[in-house]
C-alpha cells in the first residue's frame, strides 16, 4: 500500500464544483463512468517536490464480477467514503498466447486495460462499497503467488479544483511493482480537476509500466535459432514483461531454472537475445517495437540474425481502454557485461477544465543501457497518455506531450560486434479538448548501434528502430443542417450531422445552450436531432460535441441559421367551380390549389373532409356517395401546421337525373290490380 505523498483537506468549493458539474451534464451517459471532472472535494493542488505520488493503489484480493457493487482489497488504508476510485484491469491477459507471434494484437475488447470509475459509500474491514455504480465489467483478483499478478487494482483518484505544478517538482506514477515483484500495482497516475491545470513542471509515468527484462549471466554458444520460449537461462536471454504474468520471471526473483527466456516476444513484450550475444527485442504499444542485433561476429557461425523478436503493436481505443508498453527483452551475454530490457512506460489519465503551462506530459519508455562485451537489451515501449479538458490543451514554451518508445541499447566492444537492441515502439496519445496547442511525440526508439562500420548491416549490426505510435484526438462531429446561412420557417428544425466513428453520444447546442437531450449516432455515424421546443423567429446558432466518459469533445462546425416566419397559406377551389352545375352527383370531385401550405380540409352538405395533403400548390379530393340536387356550397381552408388561410368558397347546383310517376295518380283508386305503372 503506498498512500499520497500530500494530504488535503476536502473543501467547500468542492461542493460548488458539483453543483456547477450537475448543471453542465445531463444524469447519465452510455460512456462507462459519469463522474466528467470530478467534484473537486479535495480543493486546490500546489506542487513544489519532485517525484510526487498523489494516488493510492491497493490490490484486488478476489474476482468481482459484472453487477457487483463492491471489491475486496488488500488495504484500505488511505480510502475514504465519498473517495473516487479507479477499477483497472492492467494485467492478467489469459487468452491463447503464441510465443513469437508478431501482431498486431486487438484488445479492443480485452479485459486486460478496461477501466471503471466508482464512488465509494462505505468502508467495511478491506472491502470498497460503491452500492450507487456498479461494475458493468468484471476485474480479477487473488490472495496466492500466482493470482496476485493477475489481479485489478483499485486507485483513488483525487478530485482536485486547480492544479499547480511549479517548476522543477513533478506528480508522477508508483513504478509498476516497485515495492513487491508480487504485489502488483502502481503504473498509472492520474487525477481530476474542476478548474485549470498550470504545469510548469512534470506529470510523468515514464518508465513505470511494464518492465524490462533483466539481465542474466548465461552460457555461450548453445542455443539454436529457433529458441523461442525455454525454462532455462541457456536457452536465451530474459523475455521483458507484458500483459501475460506468467511468462515473466527475473531470475533475480525465481532463480535460474525458472526464467521465461528465449527469443520469442510474448504480445507486446520484447525478446531475449539468444546464440551467442544477440540483442533484445524492443517492446511494443501503439507501434511494434524493433528487432535485437546479430550474434557475435567471432561466433562459429557468426553474425547470426537472431536478436530478440520485437513486442507488437496492440491496438485498442485509448478512449475506453488504457495498456502499459511493453518492457524489452534482455541481451544475451556470457561475460557479465551485457544489459537487460528497458522498462516501458505508464499511463498518464488526467481530466479538467483546461491545461496550461510550459511544462510535459510524459510516458515515455525507457531507453537500454549499453553493453560491454555482450549484447544489450531493446528499448521499452510508451505507454499511454489519456488527456481530456473541457477547456483548451495548451502548452507554452518547452511544453510537450510524449510516449515515446526507449531506445535500444549499445554494444561498445570496439573489437569485434556483439548485438545491439532494438528500439521500442511509440505509445499511445488520446487527446480530447476544444483546442490542442501542445507539441506530441509517439516516436519509436532509436536501434542501438555498435562502432564497427563494416559489419553486416552497418552500425545497426541488424538491431531495428521501434515504430511510431498513434495520437488520437477527441472525436469532434460535423453538423450538416441547417446548413449555415440557410433560413426555414421550420420551428423545429431537423439538426442533422456524422460523428467520426459508429454509436458515438453526441450532445447539440443551440444559441450556445446545451440541449436537454442527448442522441447516438447510428452505425454509419449519422446523427438526427429534432428541437423540443419551437425556435423564435430569429437567427440561431447550432454545433455539437461527443461525449466520451462524461467529456466532450472539441466542438464542432457552427453553423447559423434563421427561422422565418411562415408566409400566409391560400386556397382556392377550382371545381366545381362558383355557379356551376353537375350533372352527376355521384362521386363529385373536389379540388383547387394552395399556397404555402401543407393540407386542405373542407366542408360540403354539412360533412367535413380532410385534410388533404397540398402536392405541388394543389390538392384534390372525391366525395364518396351522391349529394342532393339543388344548391351546394363547398368551403376550405388550408393551413401551413401554424397558420391557416382564409376560407375559400364555391357555390353549385346539383342537377342530377329526375324520375315523375304519371299513373296511378297520387291520390287515385285503381280497379284493376294489372295496372301499369309509368
Amino acid at each position: 500500500m503506498l498512500t499520497p505523498l500530500t494530504g488535503l483537506r476536502r473543501s467547500a468549493a468542492g461542493l460548488l464544483a458539483l453543483l456547477c458539474a450537475v448543471l453542465m451534464a445531463p444524469p447519465a451517459y452510455a460512456e462507462p463512468d459519469t463522474f466528467g471532472l470530478g467534484n473537486g472535494s479535495d480543493g486546490p493542488l500546489t506542487v513544489n517536490a519532485a517525484n510526487t505520488v498523489v494516488n493510492t493503489y491497493t490490490r484486488l484480493r478476489a474476482n468481482a464480477a459484472v453487477g457487483a457493487t463492491s471489491v475486496g482489497v488488500v488495504d484500505t488504508t488511505g480510502f475514504a467514503v465519498d473517495d473516487l476510485v479507479m477499477i483497472y484491469q492492467s494485467t492478467g491477459f489469459t487468452g491463447t498466447v503464441t510465443s513469437s507471434a508478431t501482431g498486431p494484437f486487438d484488445f479492443t475488447t480485452n479485459a486486460v486495460g478496461n477501466w471503471q470509475f466508482v464512488r465509494v459509500t462505505a468502508l467495511t474491514g478491506n472491502t470498497l462499497t460503491f452500492t450507487d455504480t456498479p461494475l458493468t465489467a468484471a476485474f480479477s483478483g487473488g490472495t496466492n503467488a500466482t493470482a496476485t499478478r493477475t489481479s485489478a487494482q483499485a486507485i483513488r483518484v483525487p478530485e482536485y479544483t486547480t492544479v499547480t505544478i511549479n517548476a522543477g517538482a513533478s506528480i508522477v506514477a508508483r513504478p509498476w511493482s516497485s515495492a513487491d515483484i508480487n504485489d502488483t500495482v502502481g503504473g498509472v497516475a492520474i487525477f481530476f480537476a474542476t478548474g485549470t491545470v498550470t504545469n510548469n513542471g512534470t506529470i510523468s509515468a515514464t518508465g513505470a509500466g511494464f518492465r524490462g527484462a533483466e539481465y542474466f549471466n548465461s552460457s555461450g554458444d548453445n542455443c539454436a535459432a529457433n529458441a523461442y520460449d525455454l525454462s532455462q537461462p541457456n536457452g536465451g536471454a530474459m523475455k521483458g514483461e507484458g500483459p501475460v504474468p506468467a511468462r515473466y520471471k527475473p531470475p533475480t526473483v525465481f532463480l535460474q531454472t525458472a526464467p521465461i527466456s528465449g527469443r520469442g516476444n510474448i504480445l507486446n513484450a520484447g525478446g531475449g537475445g539468444i546464440c551467442h550475444n544477440s540483442g533484445g527485442g524492443g517492446g511494443g504499444n501503439g507501434g511494434a517495437g524493433g528487432i535485437g542485433g546479430r550474434t557475435w561476429t567471432g561466433d562459429t557461425a557468426p553474425a547470426r540474425p537472431v536478436g530478440g523478436l520485437p513486442g507488437g503493436q496492440m491496438l485498442f481505443s485509448p478512449a475506453t481502454r488504457v495498456l502499459f508498453g511493453g518492457g524489452g527483452g534482455s541481451g544475451h551475454g556470457n561475460d557479465e557485461t551485457g544489459t537487460g530490457g528497458g522498462n516501458a512506460g505508464g499511463i498518464v489519465f488526467v481530466r479538467g477544465a483546461a491545461l496550461a503551462g510550459a511544462g510535459s506530459i510524459t510516458a515515455d519508455g525507457v531507453s537500454a543501457a549499453s553493453s560491454q562485451n555482450d549484447a544489450a537489451g531493446g528499448g521499452g515501449a510508451g505507454g499511454t497518455l489519456s488527456l481530456r479538458f473541457t477547456g483548451a490543451l495548451a502548452c507554452t514554451g518547452a511544453g510537450t506531450l510524449s510516449a515515446k518508445g526507449g531506445n535500444g541499447g549499445n554494444s561498445t566492444f570496439v573489437e569485434s560486434p556483439h548485438g545491439p537492441g532494438g528500439g521500442g515502439g511509440g505509445g499511445n496519445i488520446h487527446m480530447q479538448a476544444s483546442a490542442y496547442s501542445c507539441p506530441a511525440s509517439v516516436a519509436g526508439g532509436a536501434a542501438g548501434t555498435q562502432p564497427t562500420a563494416t559489419a553486416p548491416d552497418g552500425a545497426t549490426y541488424g538491431s531495428a528502430l521501434g515504430n511510431p505510435g498513434v495520437i488520437t484526438q477527441g472525436p469532434a462531429p460535423t453538423v450538416l443542417t441547417p446548413a449555415n446561412g440557410s433560413s426555414t420557417s421550420n420551428t423545429t428544425p431537423p439538426i442533422t450531422g456524422t460523428t467520426p466513428s459508429p454509436n458515438q453520444t453526441v450532445r447539440i447546442y443551440i444559441d450556445g445552450q446545451p440541449q436537454p437531450i442527448t442522441v447516438t449516432s447510428d452505425a454509419l455515424g449519422n446523427f438526427t436531432f429534432t428541437p423540443a421546443v419551437p425556435l423564435s423567429v430569429a437567427a440561431h446558432t447550432v454545433y455539437a460535441v461527443t461525449v466520451t466518459a462524461g467529456v466532450e469533445s472539441a466542438p464542432s462546425n457552427t453553423n447559423t441559421f434563421t427561422i422565418t416566419a411562415a408566409a400566409t397559406p391560400t386556397v382556392a377551389i377550382t371545381t366545381p367551380a362558383n355557379g356551376s352545375t353537375v350533372t352527376n352527383p355521384t362521386n363529385v370531385v373536389v379540388s383547387g390549389t394552395a399556397a404555402n401550405a401543407t393540407s386542405v380540409t373542407f366542408t360540403l352538405g354539412g360533412q367535413s373532409y380532410g385534410p388533404v395533403t397540398v402536392t405541388g400548390g394543389n390538392w384534390t379530393f372525391t366525395v364518396p356517395g351522391p349529394l342532393a340536387n339543388g344548391s351546394q356550397t363547398v368551403s376550405a381552408v388550408s393551413t401551413n401546421g401554424t397558420t391557416n388561410s382564409t376560407a375559400a368558397t364555391s357555390t353549385f347546383t346539383v342537377a342530377g337525373p329526375t324520375v315523375a310517376i304519371t299513373a296511378p295518380a297520387n291520390g287515385s283508386t285503381v280497379t284493376n290490380p294489372t295496372n301499369v305503372v309509368v
